[in-house]
């Protein structure tokens, strides 16, 4: 049972992962007001706090959850630092190289200086975030476990 709330909760911050990393989008819009952009500016600021806390909230739970299942746990890196854990983990790594990679070449070369790089700042956000949460220990315990030979 509390395996299965480690992985809830760790698919539950990646919700709020996207959440908190949509207010990038919000910077291709173009208010025709200066109290429209004040709203906007709230709104994006208020949603980023909201799903980055939230996040932070369920990574915490996942982490206790986890720690409490396993008592003899082996070190590991945390997410931010390993690379290519888990299949989430693989495919969050390739996106965020390619978009930091077309980023920095779109940025040299002046291409597309608002909304192709608004887009790419959305996706290198999000893909590091969940490069995090998808290479860390919480995400990866039920796949070390299951090549342990561990029953589910």
């Amino acid at each position: 049972m509390r395996e299965n709330k480690c992985r809830l909760y760790s698919r539950i911050s990646l919700i709020f992962s996207v959440i908190s990393s949509l207010p990038i989008l919000f910077c291709i819009m173009n208010p025709q007001s200066d109290k429209d952009e004040k709203t906007l500016v709230f709104i994006a600021s208020s949603v980023f706090w909201a799903g980055l806390i939230a996040e932070q909230v369920f990574i915490w739970m996942a982490n206790f959850q986890r720690k409490k299942l396993s008592e003899n746990e082996k070190s590991a890196y945390p997410g931010i630092i390993s690379f290519f854990k888990t299949k989430p983990g693989k495919v969050s790594d390739i996106v965020l190289i390619v978009s930091v990679t077309v980023f920095v070449i779109m940025s040299a070369a002046k291409i597309s200086v608002n909304v192709g790089q608004f887009i790419l700042l959305f996706l290198i956000v999000l893909s590091f975030r969940f490069h995090c949460i998808t290479n860390g220990k919480n995400y990866s315990y039920k796949s070390e476990k299951k090549k342990r030979g561990a029953k589910s």
